[in-house]
């Protein structure tokens, strides 16, 4: 959009949203949301985050036109969540995928139960999930991607550009999905990895 965002918290544990444009940066948002984490939609921004009235839910709010407008308001902690023409989606930390728009949306469990969420990423219109095992949410249904049958250590990392290129890391552990199996990279790192970039 050609437009900078940028966030912030001061000690008095107020976080902030600010326009910067060339040397001058305006607040456009000082409450409502804990720790905001920033989401591109077309000429929306989107901040997403704790609600500061209750630790256990989480907001998205969107900025339009000059003001702010809840988008979405979910019962549960999140690991991420996108924005895309309009859709939001949530992944929460308690094993569940929020969808929906401002509108409203559905919250739809983890299947099969395979142990926690730690991080998600989205790939068109999936979203792939890492944490003790490694699962793909795509058109309301759940697939197992078998991470289990390469390793049980736990994930803490997911990140792809494309459905067969996908990287995930964790305790002592690098491993690559080519879109039907888990291979792992030689890494040479002999310690717990929490996020990755590719």
């Amino acid at each position: 959009s050609g437009r900078t965002f940028a966030t912030a918290s001061n000690m008095d544990n107020r976080n902030m949203v600010y326009e910067v444009s060339g040397n001058t940066a305006t607040r456009i948002l000082s409450y409502g949301i804990e720790r905001p984490t920033l989401r591109v939609d077309g000429d929306k921004i989107f901040a997403g985050g704790p609600s500061p009235a209750a630790w256990s839910s989480f907001l998205v709010a969107e900025y339009a036109d000059g003001s702010w407008s809840t988008a979405a308001a979910i019962g549960a902690r999140l690991s991420d969540y996108w924005v895309k023409d309009g859709n939001i989606v949530v992944v929460c930390g308690n094993n569940t995928i929020w969808q929906g728009t401002a509108d409203g949306g559905t919250e739809a469990p983890l299947y099969p139960q395979r142990g926690l969420i730690l991080n998600a990423v989205q790939i068109d219109d999936a979203v792939y999930t890492i944490g003790i095992g490694a699962h793909r949410y795509q058109d309301g249904t759940w697939t197992n991607l078998d991470k289990e049958y390469t390793t049980v250590k736990y994930g803490y990392g997911i990140y792809g550009r494309q459905h067969n290129d996908i990287y995930a890391v964790g305790d002592n552990m690098v491993l690559h999905y080519d879109g039907r199996s888990w291979q792992w990279v030689n890494s040479g790192l002999q310690e717990t990895l929490y996020s990755v970039f590719v």
